[in-house]
């Protein structure tokens, strides 16, 4: 499953050359929400800019990463219909199914999913390939480099969740605090919220860590991982779970009383996951979001409702992703341009100019999609809201706000600094899971 066609008849040496050689002056790479831009003058083409999509699109995730695809699909189409492309030039999207496979992802030189960003970090670093991604996870965004999260860290992500949870537990009534227990899928992304450092940070807010839950991405039965966080004592369910997986576990939480709330990372505060679950069921569902909400008017989210209905998107790929996709498409278009803009010439964009461009960003709304801190020492969201189901829509709980830093301070050296055994060591830990908090661990 792949387009254009010149790029599925490949053979795998030419795969891997296809986001290193960049077709068209900037190469984009979209996997499990990484899109990433190199610049390539020697191959320039002076009336396309060639973009490209990879990530698993049939396999464990191809649910969430098709409407991302589509998504970004349409949101190029309409920057070059209505805002004269990219830096003038016409948006062309390439993609690649690598069906979350690892040996497939390292020969695309890209991948899907946090364990293959993992294993590709080294290359990212080496290549100066700039990415955008979802995948804001340890061994990813940081150690700091040229990857950059569209929401925030998600060790981060638990941390805003505890803070809310924390100033809204009933300390009296329960004379106790909040008992969690970790339910999410046994992958790097799946536990890409559980660090030392996140750990310690429940710890210190007076949180109880009872455990971890593994799940399957296809729930067949919800009954079993509910009654052992049941019987673990659990009060809150915190998940990196995707709609299609959420679903099944709320209707089986409301159906049968178990009466667990759920909160879950920027991707489980999804509008598919309520049609899923049913209205009722879904009030369980919070979550810490770095996106706008489909209610609100702002010129993203107007843009995004209107493609699903002049498109006939389906109901069932109205989700984040797509958000998201369109969210990526603006900010390539800004990372280009205003490194034009600012060096004069095409062949004069290059990776290290483009990173100067976008750690200039600061804090920044992208078109009323999401919002981003880009700097020398960040790559993800600052700010975000607490949100949750209520009468069949997610509804903001508190306004934007900001959360604890919990990216340890040795993952923040200056981006190129990083000597390749440094790098490839502290990978190493978070793969293992063996780093241990340091006395002052985070930014």
């Amino acid at each position: 499953m792949n387009g254009q066609t010149d790029v599925s008849r490949r053979n795998r040496e030419s795969r891997r050359g296809f986001l290193k050689t960049a077709v068209g002056g900037v190469a984009a790479a979209a996997a499990s929400g990484s899109l990433a831009v190199r610049i390539a003058s020697a191959a320039a083409t002076p009336d396309v800019i060639t973009l490209g999509f990879l990530g698993d699109l049939t396999r464990a995730i191809g649910f969430f990463n098709s409407p991302r695809l589509i998504g970004l699909q349409y949101a190029y189409q309409y920057l070059w219909e209505h805002e004269g492309g990219i830096a003038g030039r016409k948006p062309v999207l390439r993609w690649y199914d690598h069906k979350s496979d690892p040996t497939e992802a390292v020969l695309l030189n890209s991948s899907c999913g946090t364990g293959e960003q993992q294993l590709l970090k080294p290359r990212y670093e080496a290549e100066k390939f700039i990415t955008f991604t979802c995948s804001a996870s340890p061994g990813v965004i940081y150690p700091l480099g040229h990857v950059f999260a569209t929401t925030p860290y998600f060790p981060n992500q638990l941390g805003f969740f505890t803070d809310w949870l924390v100033e809204t537990w009933d300390w009296k009534g329960k004379g106790r605090g909040p008992k969690l227990v970790s339910m999410s899928y046994p992958s790097a992304y799946g536990k890409s919220h559980l660090t030392a450092e996140s750990k310690a940070y429940l710890k210190q807010k007076g949180v109880e860590l009872l455990g971890e839950i593994d799940i399957p991405f296809v729930i067949v039965d919800a009954t079993a991982p509910l009654t052992r966080a049941k019987e673990m004592g659990a009060d809150w369910v915190f998940t990196a779970a995707l709609f299609a997986t959420l679903g099944p576990l709320l209707k089986d939480n409301h159906e049968k009383g178990f009466g667990l709330k759920f909160a879950a990372n920027s991707f489980g505060v999804d509008p598919a996951v309520i049609p899923r679950a049913g209205e009722k069921a879904a009030e369980a569902m919070h979550g810490v979001f770095g996106f706008y909400f489909m209610d609100e008017a702002t010129d993203g989210i107007s843009l995004v409702k209107k493609t699903w209905e002049d498109k006939w998107v389906r109901p069932e790929d109205r989700s984040v992703g797509f958000v998201q996709a369109w969210m990526e498409a603006f900010m390539v278009k800004s990372a280009v341009e205003e490194t034009l803009k600012r060096v004069g010439r095409w062949d004069r964009i290059t990776p290290r100019e483009l990173v100067t461009s976008i750690e200039a960003w600061g804090s920044r709304d992208i078109k009323g999609l999401g919002r981003v801190t880009y700097s020398k020492d960040s790559r993800d969201g600052k700010s975000a809201r607490i949100a949750a189901v209520r009468d069949g829509k997610w509804v903001p709980l508190t306004p934007w706000r900001q959360g604890p830093q919990l990216v340890p301070k040795d993952w923040l050296k200056p981006i190129y600094s990083w000597r390749e055994p440094d790098l490839r060591l502290a990978l190493a830990q978070v793969a293992q899971g063996n780093r241990e908090a340091s006395a002052q661990p985070c930014h």
